[in-house]
């Protein structure tokens, strides 16, 4: 029998709950490690430069036992000509014993926090849910990217599990775009340079920021929320691939390097302004990194866009992604502008996968 709801309370949750959260996760969710650390949790929820005061975090209690937590993280958010505040929510568990409607209250919590959010990388029964919510779905615009790094590769999907690379026409064909690719940069000039690391330089992102206009709907990622984001980040290992012009950052891409799956994460990039001959200059450099790196296979999740265009062009595969997208507004007017097919920019880094 379900407990009676007038016995549940969803409260914002404190540092104070951080055990208890911990001791719940081990408890329901063995087989998630992440979950269970706590420095990912505070750095997601607590250290994250657009939390505020109050922490971004509910959680749901029945006599005083703790039975589930949702969490979101705010952002800054572009549509159009407006910046809104906004938010993506993220560890949503709860006990069995709470499906349905204590679940739909603990998801309504973060919703009357956010006039906006977006939602990712859901199971089936959270889509259900943010569906019932009033979430629109717009998953036909995330598309999966995929590209093999070396001939007899192995690569691993999104489970976990390993396939070995056989098409040597295929690996041989790409290889032969992503020449031709930098042979067209190569006549271009030195108009561009092409710097790598592990080490996000001072300043990069003070140029980039103010003019990054591909999408109508996107993150605002300034210097504080890309530090945080990846450079801060307990779970990632980044290299940061950026191209200059004269003394000007052009385009910035954020891999996450998973060395013991060999494989290479396109977390993020952040574009000074639109236009494709930067990113010709930089996925080729960035596929070289990687390859060097050790990786045998770059992927991303991407909307449609400039970048999607040019990984068209270096010959990675692509299809429809089921990590979800779904948009939530409060505002009629705000949420029409927020569905329009093709405006939204959003990549894998805008989730919580990694």
């Amino acid at each position: 029998m379900s407990p009676e709801t007038d016995a549940i309370v969803v409260r914002r949750a404190e540092e104070r709950d951080m055990p208890a959260l911990e001791a719940f996760y081990r408890r329901h969710h063995p087989g998630r490690p992440r979950l269970h650390d706590m420095a990912i949790w505070r750095w997601e929820f607590i250290d994250n430069p657009n939390a505020g005061d109050e922490i971004p975090f509910f959680i749901l209690e029945c006599g005083g036992e703790l039975g589930g937590g949702i969490g979101y993280v705010p952002v800054r958010l572009r549509v159009g000509d407006r910046v809104v505040r906004a938010g993506h929510p993220v560890n949503f568990f709860i006990d069995e014993r709470y499906r349905g409607l204590p679940a739909l209250r603990l998801l309504r919590a973060v919703l009357n926090d956010c006039p906006v959010a977006f939602s990712s990388y859901v199971s089936d029964d959270a889509t259900k849910l943010v569906k019932t919510a009033g979430f629109v779905d717009l998953s036909e615009q995330l598309a999966q990217y995929h590209l093999p790094l070396r001939r007899g590769g192995r690569q691993h999907d999104r489970q976990g599990g390993v396939f070995r690379i056989k098409s040597a026409g295929i690996y041989a064909l790409r290889k032969l775009l992503e020449q031709a690719i930098q042979g067209y940069c190569g006549l271009m000039g030195g108009k561009y340079r092409i710097e790598s690391g592990k080490e996000l330089p001072d300043g990069i992102l003070e140029s980039l920021v103010v003019q990054n206009v591909e999408m109508q709907c996107g993150i605002i990622k300034d210097e504080a929320y890309i530090r945080w984001r990846y450079a801060q980040s307990p779970a990632l290992d980044c290299l940061y691939v950026h191209v200059w012009e004269g003394v000007s950052p052009q385009v910035l891409a954020v891999v996450h390097l998973d060395l013991a799956r060999k494989c290479a994460m396109l977390m993020d990039v952040v574009q000074r302004s639109s236009g494709i001959t930067p990113l010709l200059y930089l996925l080729p450099a960035v596929i070289g990194a990687c390859r060097a790196a050790g990786a045998d296979v770059l992927s991303t999740v991407v909307t449609s866009g400039e970048v999607a265009k040019v990984m068209k062009l270096l010959g990675f595969s692509h299809a429809p992604s089921d990590y979800r997208f779904l948009v939530f507004a409060r505002d009629r007017t705000l949420k029409k502008e927020l569905t329009v097919p093709g405006k939204w920019h959003f990549i894998l880094g805008d989730t919580d996968r990694y």
